[in-house]
């Protein structure tokens, strides 16, 4: 039994592939603000963003026995985990102006006009030098110290707090 490979042509293939698009899109997009309904309504769940990713929320769940460096890692990591989340959400935004754009018919100059997240790059080597973090006036000077024996909890609040240059 010898089985045939049926054709399509060409443009009917292009015109199949963007009406999927256009329908997932959509489905994506019905999905995001149903997820968002929900999380709003959630006391526990409120602060958290619907397009968090599973790594963005595990690094904010804090460990026992966490210490200064570990904190100070969870920062840096929390801040890059931000950046790549707004670029993403850049990205969908100016998808989502082209594609506006396109079905509305205007023609406009070919330059993006999407906002930019902030690119800015961290040194964290030179952060940790210049900086020291501060719990209730007590400068957290030792990274092998546990945050338990600084007293902190969750939702305690810290500070940065420059270090004084010596001479």
């Amino acid at each position: 039994m010898s089985g045939q490979i049926s054709t399509i042509p060409v443009n009917e293939w292009i015109k199949c592939c963007k009406q999927f698009s256009k329908e997932f899109d959509s489905l994506i997009e019905s999905t995001e603000k149903t997820l968002d309904k929900i999380l709003s309504c959630d006391e526990l769940l409120n602060d958290i963003p619907y397009d968090y990713t599973q790594e963005e929320i595990l690094s904010k769940v804090p460990e026992s026995n966490t210490t200064v460096s570990t904190l100070k890692q969870a920062i840096k990591r929390n801040y890059e985990l931000s950046q790549q989340r707004l670029a993403k959400q850049t990205l969908k935004k100016s998808r989502n102006d082209k594609r506006d754009k396109h079905h509305r018919h205007k023609h406009s100059s070919s330059s993006s006009q999407c906002e930019f997240f902030d690119s800015t790059k961290i040194s964290w080597r030179w952060l940790w030098r210049t900086y020291f973090l501060e719990f209730d006036g007590c400068k957290l000077t030792n990274d092998k110290q546990l945050l338990s024996d600084y007293g902190i909890v969750n939702k305690s609040v810290l500070k940065f707090v420059k270090k004084n240059k010596r001479r």
